[in-house]
């Protein structure tokens, strides 16, 4: 009974390997567009395949509250990471959002000064001495170490604030180039019984994720819309242009209107404490989108017409 069972939970893990495979060689490298903003953290969309309706739109606001846009509803992103795990499918999308183990969460730890030889010794000192002149010199010494201590204490703790609070500004910016992801949930054992076709997959995220171009090599030019201030939508990244060749995330906004000139439209939003800056740059040929927060290029597409 032992064998059949192995051999059946073998088989099933082989199985399972197969499947994830097959959707990762199906989807990874791809390019799909998104219907809906996504939130700037690695818990990305949570999708619950099993309920009705499968996203929350309470959790979905607040994480988007918390940490921000990182792709924005109408934007075409690459498929970067497919995982099928234990009870849910992560569908990472342009390097799956920041906050893995890895990232850097901004915390500086508080510092202290320790007691110095002489103060332990002044205590000590202290708690014997009978003579109450002496006792009253050595207290004087004593508060005078204590307020040097003390002092040092400060000025390490406000500069240990001001390190974090810059760590975590960079953080922000950090977190809006760094994509997201779909977490698609399903019921206990679901995924070890079968996992869910490209097919399959695709209707379950279809609400969210355009797939029309994912194995066609390019996307297809959005549908015209009647709906006011709809997000502008943009075909599959070409073939970039000599003037464009030159762009780097971490450069200047001075430093790309050095190098495109003055743009041809320009959007400034807010994201918290965050100033973002949105430009673009049209010729006859293509098109040059770059996103600036707090005048630093954090992300930039270059598309052919």
């Amino acid at each position: 009974m032992k064998i059949l069972l192995l051999l059946c939970l073998t088989l099933a893990l082989q199985v399972t390997a197969q499947d994830e495979n097959s959707l990762r060689r199906y989807f990874e490298g791809g390019s799909v567009r998104l219907k809906t903003d996504m939130p700037a953290a690695s818990s990305g969309i949570d999708i619950n395949w099993h309920r009705d309706p499968p996203l929350d739109f309470r959790v979905y606001s607040q994480r988007i509250k918390s940490f921000g846009i990182s792709i924005h509803s109408g934007d075409i992103v690459t498929v970067t990471t497919l995982r099928v795990k234990g009870k849910n499918i992560e569908f990472q999308l342009n390097g799956g959002g920041y906050g893995t183990a890895h990232d850097d969460k901004g915390d500086v730890p508080t510092p202290t000064v320790p007691k110095s030889n002489r103060e332990i010794d002044l205590e000590k000192q202290i708690s014997h001495e009978t003579d109450r002149d002496r006792r009253d010199r050595l207290k004087s010494e004593l508060a005078r170490l204590q307020d040097q201590r003390q002092h040092e204490e400060r000025r390490l703790q406000d500069q240990a604030k001001q390190e974090e609070f810059a760590r975590k500004r960079d953080i922000e910016v950090k977190r809006l180039a760094a994509g997201s992801r779909f977490n698609i949930w399903f019921p206990d054992n679901r995924l070890k019984e079968s996992v869910p076709s490209p097919q399959e997959l695709m209707q379950i995220l279809g609400e969210w994720v355009d797939f029309s171009g994912i194995n066609s090599g390019a996307m297809p030019p959005p549908q015209p819309t009647m709906t006011m201030n709809a997000p502008q939508q943009q075909p599959m990244q070409q073939q970039m242009p000599p003037s464009a060749a030159r762009l780097a995330r971490g450069i200047s906004l001075d430093q790309v209107h050095g190098l495109l000139g003055v743009p041809s439209s320009s959007r400034e939003a807010r994201q918290g404490d965050l100033t973002t800056v949105s430009e673009s740059w049209e010729t006859a040929d293509d098109r040059t989108e770059v996103l600036f927060v707090n005048g630093t290029v954090v992300k930039y597409t270059v598309v052919s017409k």
